[in-house]
């Protein structure tokens, strides 16, 4: 499985106590809730794209987790872990994708598993998780949804995951190349250089349909 489920709860709600959880109106912290997504058709077969963002205000690269649900029932189509380099700036975007949704990404940062970079060949939504549940098993429900982004820990930036994440530098500062992304964490274990959450995420979404005319923005619940 994937790297760290059980951090994302730990960290996200036991690392600071004092507070537990609580809505930050400054758009900043651990846990980025985006309410809707959409690669819908509207009535005239035109459909929405979902372009999503999440930035990484901090000094230290983070390790989060994206976590895509349906609508009908919350139930998880896709998620994946994200690494941002410290001062990041990660774009996707949720695309219709044959029978129902996915998402792309030309951004750089690393993910496990790999997100495609094709609007084309998107990485396709799954109906595994709700096959009978008597809501439909069709991949339709796919097509609106609402997601998240947890932050699982910071990261050291000179450990051996830090600099596998971490940008090319030039004078202009970060560059277009690639990180390495190698050696990623694909185990439950907490690699070395991962320590508790420290907040700093900052979402944003906008609801963009070319032919209709339309594109409208939202900020994530942080």
């Amino acid at each position: 499985r994937p790297l760290l489920r059980v951090m994302v709860a730990a960290g996200v709600v036991l690392s600071d106590p004092a507070t537990a959880v609580r809505v930050n109106p400054d758009g900043h912290g651990q846990a980025l809730i985006y309410p809707y997504y959409t690669a819908r058709s509207t009535v005239g077969g035109h459909a929405f794209v979902t372009a999503l963002s999440v930035t990484n205000v901090s000094s230290r690269p983070k390790a989060v987790r994206v976590r895509i649900l349906e609508g009908r029932a919350g139930a998880s189509v896709l998620d994946f872990n994200l690494f941002l380099n410290a001062y990041d700036v990660w774009t996707a975007g949720i695309v219709a994708a044959g029978p129902g949704a996915g998402i792309f990404s030309a951004d750089n940062s690393c993910t496990t598993p790999q997100v495609s970079r094709s609007a084309t060949a998107a990485t396709q939504f799954r109906n595994f998780l709700y096959v009978g549940d008597t809501l439909g098993d069709s991949l339709d429900r796919t097509y609106e949804g609402f997601f998240e982004i947890l932050e699982m820990g910071a990261i050291d930036p000179e450990s051996p995951l830090g600099m596998s994440v971490t940008h090319a530098l030039d004078y202009s500062g970060y560059n277009t190349s690639k990180p390495s992304c190698t050696g990623l964490p694909l185990t439950d274990a907490v690699p070395a250089g991962l320590s508790r959450p420290t907040g700093g995420l900052v979402g944003n979404a906008s609801y963009i349909n070319i032919n209709e005319g339309t594109d409208f923005s939202i900020d994530a619940i942080a």
